[in-house]
């Protein structure tokens, strides 16, 4: 089925509107909050987005899933005369949303995605994710032609999105509640780093329809929190609410904009490597997608440290231009401030050169929260 041109709420014109006059002026901030009890802690970071954005001159609707009673499953019923037999989902999302037929709970929450500039999802983690409701929500809402099926198939795109899409030009940012302590959420914890956990939504979901997304504000420990450590938290929640506006989103790589082949969307051979003219490596930059299949290999010789916790921490600096190995050469040095590693980046067809040395993460078939 051919891909719908953007239509006229996500227009080039507004996008580039909405990129250049967020600053400085009145945001449109959608909160949409997946948590079933009101007096929970998300409950109460969810009250404290919306008090000091409003206080702040900021413009606020919210999206209470649980007192929505927001029906998670996608089924024949939200696509009426338009859903097929047997059920095929992507055409009769498309066909109902190009109706405007799509049912009204739907529609309205589309209708404020549209509205906003920003959006602050707000959560628990439960088993590595969202809570159910608030995936049922991405499932229904970002629906076919409106969130994906977007754009135009020729030799140089693969139709708008990642970077690009219907909700271009808007910024979105995760507050995120974890049970667990922070280190288990680290390069070399049990659960991997956060920032991989938190990737399928920030890139797959908010980032493919153009949304650019903020680093996420977490909480660890929230089993055991106390009344002084909600005050501190409080903080730097309200913190991070008054500077959404100024805030540097994640530069993931932009699909249509020269890193990846079309169509086959694989970066681009010297890429995973280094990029001498932004004098950064391309794996664990946040200013850069990190290649999928390339893997780090790291050799600490102080406290245990990754490269990609270096990058994301803002601690890494990078040797020189005139430093750096010939394209094509497999390692390059840098030094951070808690010690010194070595990367060893395998190309996309490579395989480690010493298998006994342990990976920056290892992986395992089973996950527990």
């Amino acid at each position: 089925m051919e891909a719908a041109p953007l239509n006229d709420a996500a227009s080039a014109a507004e996008h580039l509107w909405r990129h250049t006059s967020l600053k400085g002026t009145a945001m449109k901030t959608l909160i949409v909050y997946a948590h079933p009890e009101p007096r929970s802690l998300n409950g109460s970071l969810k009250d404290l987005a919306v008090s000091t954005l409003e206080a702040a001159g900021h413009e606020v609707r919210v999206s209470d899933l649980y007192a929505m009673n927001w029906k998670a499953v996608v089924d024949a019923a939200d696509f009426g005369e338009h859903a097929t037999s047997p059920l095929q989902v992507v055409p009769s999302s498309g066909g109902a949303y190009d109706a405007g037929t799509l049912t009204p709970d739907v529609a309205a929450e589309q209708e404020k995605l549209l509205w906003a500039d920003t959006v602050v999802f707000q959560f628990p983690m439960w088993w590595y994710t969202m809570p159910a409701i608030l995936k049922g929500w991405v499932d229904r809402v970002f629906s076919y032609h409106f969130a994906y099926g977007v754009g135009v198939h020729d030799e140089t795109r693969y139709g708008e999105r990642f970077g690009e899409g219907t909700l271009q030009g808007r910024r979105a940012i995760l507050s995120v509640t974890v049970g667990g302590p922070e280190s288990h959420y680290t390069d070399r914890g049990i659960n991997g780093p956060i920032e991989d956990l938190l990737f399928p939504i920030h890139h797959g979901i908010l980032y493919y329809p153009g949304v650019e997304v903020l680093p996420p504000f977490v909480l660890y420990g929230t089993d055991k929190i106390t009344g002084g450590d909600f005050e501190d938290a409080a903080k730097a929640w309200k913190e991070r609410l008054l500077s959404l506006e100024t805030t540097e989103p994640i530069a993931f790589r932009r699909q249509n904009f020269g890193d990846y082949e079309i169509p086959s969307l694989r970066l681009k051979e010297g890429l995973e490597v280094f990029r001498p003219a932004r004098a950064r490596l391309a794996a664990g930059d946040r200013r850069s997608r990190p290649c999928g299949p390339a893997r780090v290999l790291i050799e600490p010789t102080g406290s245990a440290c990754s490269l990609a916790g270096l990058v994301r921490g803002g601690r890494l600096r990078m040797l020189g231009e005139a430093d750096m190995p010939p394209a094509g050469a497999a390692k390059a040095d840098a030094i951070g401030e808690t010690g010194r590693v070595t990367e060893e980046i395998l190309l996309t067809t490579g395989t480690p050169t010493s298998p006994s040395r342990p990976t920056a993460r290892p992986r395992s078939n089973s996950n527990r929260p």
